[in-house]
């Protein structure tokens, strides 16, 4: 995953989709499916799936979630993206949704923890203007450890994952 400063492109996407009414709202985020068809009026999948991972992380963790909603405005599925990428300045995540399972529970579980890990970063990022390569690895090694505390919280609410979520998504 990419995490870029600043991409006008992304923000323009943004942009049309508000402006064609081709997008969700779940909690003041914006959620956007460019591969929905116009005037259909139906949630499609993936807006589902970021639906029900955002209710997951306020079930399990309401101090995290109210970090999700001040550091992420708007999550994008898009097919132009060739990795999933995360634009700080515009706090927007956009994916081409590259991962995914059969259990749809366990797509939830993925898009809560990444949405752990990115809202962690941009409240880590906002509270520094500079910083060098050691604190990238710093950070990451926060991000990863609050994602980590996430899925074990998972893993105890839902048993038939337990030994699972961190092996498969994090190692």
């Amino acid at each position: 995953m990419k995490i870029l400063k600043k991409t006008p492109f992304f923000l323009s996407l943004i942009l049309r989709a508000v402006y064609n009414n081709n997008y969700t709202q779940f909690d003041k985020i914006e959620i956007v499916d460019f591969n929905k068809k116009k005037k259909y009026s139906q949630k499609t999948i993936f807006e589902q799936t970021i639906i029900d991972s955002l209710k997951l992380i306020k079930q399990l963790s309401p101090i995290k979630y109210q970090r999700v909603l001040t550091q992420i405005n708007s999550i994008a599925y898009t097919k132009k993206t060739k990795e999933d990428t995360y634009i700080i300045k515009d706090k927007m995540y956009a994916t081409n949704a590259s991962v995914q399972w059969e259990d749809s529970k366990l797509m939830h579980i993925y898009y809560a923890g990444l949405l752990i890990y990115l809202s962690t970063y941009g409240c880590l990022i906002s509270k520094t203007s500079d910083y060098y390569q050691e604190d990238k690895f710093k950070i990451h090694d926060i991000c990863i450890k609050a994602e980590k505390r996430f899925y074990i919280k998972v893993e105890s609410l839902y048993p038939e994952y337990q030994d699972l979520l961190v092996k498969e998504f994090i190692d």
